[in-house]
């Protein structure tokens, strides 16, 4: 065991909590969630997968700059040199 999860484990049980002791969480317990948040996840997915397809449908290309870049004293004509 590291320090830092020695010091990890200390500080759980200064709160009362015991660390790895504690009882495990089920897989079906759905403490603190709620119909509301559920809809507000379900919207933002919605949102999200919205956004991606409008993206998809409008072509955008990736976005690729060519810009050109001046640099002093490698090009004695002190033009701008474009990769």
């Amino acid at each position: 065991e590291s320090r830092t999860n020695s010091d990890i484990v200390d500080t759980l049980r200064k709160k009362g909590l015991n660390g790895c002791e504690s009882p495990d969480i089920e897989a079906d317990d759905s403490a603190g969630q709620s119909p509301e948040l559920d809809d507000k996840y379900r919207k933002f997915n919605e949102d999200i997968d919205l956004m991606i397809n409008r993206q998809r449908i409008c072509g955008l290309p990736p976005s690729s700059y060519d810009m050109g870049v001046s640099i002093p004293g490698s090009n004695p004509s002190g033009l701008l040199y474009s990769h």
